[in-house]
């Protein structure tokens, strides 16, 4: 653990406090989610009622549940009962991004008391302890897909079954967490640095594929290889090639390759002392003349044409899709 994170968490402990703000919504709905971007604050411990589950998404954090701490990366799903006095306290170099999904499995709301049984029979929701689980490519992506529906149907309040339809994934998605744990996916507390990446849409946290966009967005001067973004995000390299087309409508080779042309682009109009080799560097090309060479190939016209005279020819040969197929 980080030397200068231990003033923070040790001064977090001194004291407890309710969750006020998920109290009143359990008194109105018994599963609430939210989408959190952290940093690094001085908030007491708290408790509320249910169960939390938190599935990492970006970033290195620390859970301090009770008198333990666990270190938590993206690909790990926790669980803490919310009756056990927790906080989150993230590194201050970087941000840690999760979702959350709280459910009172104390059963005391007043919606739709004919459907809490259903959410509390599940045996995760009893445990007395925190459980940790770090999630294979498959369990993760099933699990963000309930949530994305979550997250969809609660936007919907303005439409008629939404709570329903809201429990009913809830539902889903503790069967998919049982099942995770019996087959072993349980581990002890683990975890990596891994720096957040910068400037994610909270309203697409959720999506993968748009996570891996917004990732290469923000790190086009790396060697963004299918095996390092593959493994950045829980994919397999043949699931996320697969994924990745069927939603964007080109390859994730190709898709990085159009995202450094025209952030060149921008550089050449706007970077008047960087110098071809700068730009190329600049965007993650090997060469200038690699740059050039791709340019050419997706523009139709030289990158010194185009500082020159601030026009490309037809950009046809890379067509990115932005809807679903």
């Amino acid at each position: 653990m980080p030397e200068r994170m231990m003033p923070e968490i040790m001064n977090g402990r001194g004291s407890t406090v309710a969750n006020a703000y998920l109290e009143r919504r359990f008194d109105t709905f018994p599963v609430h989610l939210q989408l959190d971007t952290l940093r690094s604050h001085s908030r007491s411990m708290h408790t509320q009622r249910g169960i939390e589950i938190n599935l990492s998404l970006e970033g290195d954090a620390y859970y301090v549940v009770g008198t333990r701490v666990y270190r938590q990366m993206p690909g790990q799903l926790m669980l803490v009962p919310g009756h056990l006095p927790h906080q989150i306290y993230v590194d201050p170099s970087c941000s840690y991004r999760r979702a959350a999904l709280c459910i009172d499995g104390e059963g005391r709301s007043r919606a739709m008391p004919q459907w809490l049984p259903l959410l509390l029979q599940f045996p995760r929701l009893s445990v007395s302890g925190c459980s940790q689980m770090t999630l294979p490519p498959e369990k993760m992506h099933a699990i963000q897909a309930s949530l994305t529906s979550i997250y969809d149907e609660m936007n919907r309040q303005h439409e008629a079954g939404w709570q329903q339809m809201v429990v009913s994934h809830a539902i889903q998605l503790l069967v998919l967490i049982e099942r995770s744990f019996q087959a072993g996916s349980e581990s002890a507390p683990v975890g990596i640095t891994a720096p957040a990446g910068q400037g994610f849409d909270p309203a697409a946290i959720l999506d993968p594929i748009e996570a891996c966009c917004q990732y290469i967005h923000g790190h086009l001067k790396e060697d963004l290889t299918l095996q390092k973004i593959a493994d950045r995000f829980h994919f397999s390299p043949e699931h996320l090639t697969r994924r990745f087309k069927r939603n964007k409508g080109i390859s994730l080779y190709q898709y990085v390759l159009r995202q450094r042309v025209l952030e060149s682009k921008r550089m050449l109009l706007h970077e008047p002392g960087m110098t071809m080799t700068d730009i190329a560097y600049a965007v993650g090309f090997g060469s200038s003349q690699q740059f050039s060479r791709v340019f050419k190939s997706v523009l139709r016209t030289s990158p010194s044409d185009f500082r020159r005279t601030g026009h490309d020819g037809q950009d046809k040969s890379i067509p990115c899709r932005t809807n679903k197929a």
